[in-house]
């Protein structure tokens, strides 16, 4: 796996331009700068993510801004075996989400943090939702999931336990920041974003299914399945997430990662 790692960061710097990281480097890399100069990361255009979502950021932000992303892109990759695995993913389905060209490729070109929101499904809900919260579109069903079981578990008691750690923590990051999130209306209601491919609000009532569905079987991972359903701002590369909950589901997985391909296909050749 080293060695693979070794190849693929020479491999990436050598044949990926630097301008292709624009999230990174315009983006992200530049909001974790300014946590480090103690200045607000919100003066950065097209950051609206909570303030913890930089710390795990600034081990990369220190190193130059390509090889910064280019290790970001290959930490997407093996985040994501690691997380699929511990979701009961084998091999092949490992493979499949791996190949999704909606992951991939964005993954190699312009690498995000989808990946990290990611690691709150694996994690205890209390820490879990610190990580839901980075991109609340990869995991929103999954806090309302967790809502529901700590109730069942122990009442008012329970959800107070689980919940409070984070609840206090948003707030105390509005007191000091601001309503940062307000900022994200622009994704919702402008027309010159392009990459955003939500289904808003038709797809409601189909993340009102899976979530009942997963509430009352008691299966987590279709409620995050049901979550980009919900949410009025999902990015192409978001929604091959949506796939790391139907890993109990061989039959399934395999006709939404046909479909994930069929999509790609007729985004490539048919509209843009």
């Amino acid at each position: 796996m080293i060695v693979l790692y070794i190849i693929l960061i020479f491999l990436l710097w050598k044949f990926i331009p630097e301008h292709y990281y624009v999230d990174w480097i315009i983006g992200l890399r530049s909001a974790t700068w300014k946590i480090l100069s103690l200045r607000s990361p919100y003066t950065t255009s097209g950051i609206y993510n909570p303030p913890w979502t930089f710390i795990p950021l600034i081990p990369l932000a220190l190193l130059p801004p390509r090889l910064g992303a280019v290790l970001l892109s290959l930490l997407s990759f093996f985040s994501i075996i690691f997380i699929a695995r511990r979701l009961g993913a084998n091999l092949l389905q490992v493979v499949l989400f791996l190949t999704i060209p909606q992951f991939a490729f964005k993954a190699i070109t312009n690498p995000n943090i989808d990946f990290l929101a990611a690691f709150g499904f694996i994690l205890p809900p209390q820490i879990g939702l610190f990580f839901l919260a980075i991109k609340p579109q990869i995991g929103i069903a999954v806090a309302v999931f967790w809502l529901v079981e700590s109730w069942r578990n122990g009442g008012w008691k329970e959800v107070l336990r689980v919940f409070a750690p984070f609840s206090i923590a948003l707030l105390l990051s509005f007191v000091i920041f601001g309503p940062y999130f307000m900022g994200a209306g622009f994704l919702v209601s402008s027309e010159e974003v392009w990459w955003d491919y939500k289904l808003w609000p038709f797809g409601i009532p189909i993340g009102f299914a899976l979530l009942i569905l997963a509430v009352r079987k008691k299966i987590m991972g279709l409620s995050i399945t049901a979550s980009p359903f919900f949410s009025p701002y999902v990015a192409s590369y978001s929604w091959p997430y949506a796939l790391l909950g139907l890993f109990a589901y061989p039959i399934e997985y395999v006709a939404v990662y046909v479909g994930y391909w069929i999509v790609y296909f007729y985004m490539r050749f048919f509209i843009l």
